[in-house]
């Protein structure tokens, strides 16, 4: 899948895979010991929590891929590093991880376009899953950056995907929230190029058409409308303008939690 359209294309993909991890994987590894105890955007979560997760997230994309293969319809499942594990095995778990990766999304051709990946979550088609390991990729690299003082906004070839996933998965997550929903409201995030509205009907979140008066819009850069969304800025950072219901755009990532 490339970063701007639906066509499926694993090189593509492969090169912001590979780039993205490598450039985590480069800043992690300048890092001090108690560098690794440095707090994440993720609520509770240090670099050397997060790095954890990419190993267990980047093995379980790994089996997906192998499962998807062979035809294996189980739920694929990702490796839970010991935590205690020091820096230089996370490390050399991860270097592995990423390399199997990414030669499992270069290896794949045109043909496989119509197959899917048997995900924990269920079975997803493999164009999807592949903007599926970008986000993942851009979004995780972008905390550690930010976790070090090194924040940079997220790049304008890989925006469109990361709007893509969230417009694709937001009604999901929505559904892992214990927060009593707010039936009725809706809402508009807009960036300079992406677009995401969507409201709630009883306890589901739709993803649907422009909004026309929602209940709150949250407006900025592509990359600050996005990392909004994914819970990475607050409302109340300078980068945002919020309109109407201010309250409500602050629990945004409690009515849709992850990722």
């Amino acid at each position: 899948m490339s970063t701007g359209d639906n066509t499926f294309d694993p090189q593509a993909a492969g090169a912001v895979i590979d780039r993205e991890w490598r450039s985590a994987i480069q800043l992690l590894e300048g890092l001090g010991d108690g560098e690794w105890q440095l707090p994440t955007r993720c609520a509770g979560w240090s670099v050397r929590d997060l790095a954890l997760h990419n190993v267990w997230g980047v093995t379980m994309e790994v089996d997906a891929l192998r499962r998807s293969a062979r035809g294996d319809s189980d739920p694929a499942e990702g490796y839970t590093m010991p935590t205690h594990s020091p820096p230089t095995e996370i490390l050399a778990t991860l270097r592995l991880a990423v390399t199997d990766l990414v030669d499992g999304v270069s290896a794949l051709s045109p043909a496989d376009a119509d197959r899917s990946c048997p995900m924990p979550y269920g079975e997803v088609p493999l164009p999807a899953v592949l903007a599926v390991f970008m986000f993942e990729a851009v979004l995780h690299a972008n905390d550690h950056a930010d976790a070090v003082g090194r924040s940079a906004p997220l790049g304008p070839e890989v925006t469109p995907v990361i709007a893509s996933v969230l417009a694709a998965f937001l009604p999901s997550m929505a559904m892992a929230s214990t927060a009593e929903r707010p039936d009725g409201a809706t809402f508009t995030v807009v960036g300079e190029t992406v677009r995401l509205d969507g409201g709630w009907s009883g306890s589901a979140l739709v993803m649907g058409p422009a909004v026309a008066d929602p209940s709150f819009a949250v407006s900025g850069d592509d990359s600050s409308a996005l990392l909004f969304v994914t819970g990475r800025l607050d409302v109340d950072d300078p980068r945002l303008t919020v309109r109407g219901d201010r309250e409500l755009a602050r629990r945004f990532k409690e009515l849709v939690p992850g990722p």
